[in-house]
């Protein structure tokens, strides 16, 4: 089996794999809002690994920004694409 780690890094998603991250994380806002009214406010990371056979499992969720976005502080490259120029967290 292999192992690679990324740490916190950014990656690029197939698009075939969009609808079930997708799906996981409209689940733990929906878990959030029925366990914890009103729920995660806010951004939010679903810590995951993945593997080909079995998919994605979630190992931390962090309501918060993990510190894999503060060495883009110049934007990510889509950024560009929706807004014209490069955003980063917290940019208004």
């Amino acid at each position: 089996m292999d192992y690679t780690i990324t740490g916190n890094q950014r990656v690029t998603l197939r698009e075939s794999l969009l609808p079930g991250v997708l799906s996981m994380a409209r689940g733990t806002v929906e878990a959030s809002q029925e366990l914890m009214p009103p729920g995660i406010i806010g951004p939010f990371s679903l810590e995951t690994f993945y593997h080909p056979v079995t998919g994605f499992t979630v190992f931390e969720i962090s309501a918060r920004i993990v510190a894999g976005t503060n060495p883009f502080g110049e934007g990510s490259e889509y950024s560009i694409w929706t807004y014209g120029t490069p955003v980063s967290t917290a940019e208004e």
